[in-house]
């Protein structure tokens, strides 16, 4: 299944993330979050207009917001909390201290990255509880990534498949090999088994 690149994210990503990559279980039973270990910009990220003009009003430090923020929604694959209250403080709280920057101004630059949609927030509380920010590249990896390993458990569902017939039929073939072709051969290897045959056919009586 390709994968394609979105150009806009809305509220109805968080139900259809989750129909396409339900949320995988341990042998224990136990759904886990599947997060990722990368993030990737494109190579025109920096000429963004958008982000050249943020650059020119901040400084290099909206790229350093943005990094920090990328690497946070990987602890959920594509996604960061941000309820107003203590999700949200807290991930202003820590970025500003990672990149030392102002809280306020910190504040202000991820408002100013979600109103000019190069961070997206969406909520759907039945699918699941809070708002979460987000954003098209995130997702995307996201995306390639669940997909590379949703078709990797399927090569690997095919393989054991094949296998476990493999198996099957070689032991079908082994039990057929050693079974006596009729019951007639089956008295015979009784008889010599037992030595019966040998000695009723023994002219000598020995």
């Amino acid at each position: 299944m390709a994968v394609v690149k979105k150009s806009y994210i809305d509220n109805s990503i968080l139900r259809e993330l989750k129909e396409k990559y339900p949320p995988m279980e341990n042998d224990n039973g136990v759904a886990y979050k599947q997060k990722l270990e990368y993030i990737t910009f494109e190579i025109d990220f920096l000429s963004d207009p958008i982000i050249r003009g943020m650059r020119n009003k901040y400084g290099a430090v909206v790229i350093a917001i943005i990094f920090y923020l990328r690497t946070e929604m990987c602890k959920n694959g594509w996604k960061v909390r941000v309820d107003q209250g203590e999700y949200y403080n807290s991930l202003v709280q820590d970025c500003s201290y990672v990149c030392n920057v102002d809280m306020n101004q910190t504040n202000q630059i991820i408002h100013e990255l979600v109103d000019k949609r190069i961070m997206y927030v969406v909520q759907d509380d039945a699918v699941e509880e809070g708002k979460w920010m987000t954003c098209i590249q995130q997702l995307y990896n996201f995306e390639m990534a669940s997909n590379n390993r949703k078709s990797a458990r399927e090569r690997q569902a095919r393989r054991r498949e094949r296998q476990n017939h493999s198996q099957e039929d070689a032991l079908k073939e082994q039990q057929v090999y050693q079974m006596p072709k009729n019951s007639a051969d089956a008295d015979i290897l009784d008889d010599i088994t037992n030595n019966e045959l040998l000695l009723e056919d023994n002219p000598f009586g020995i």
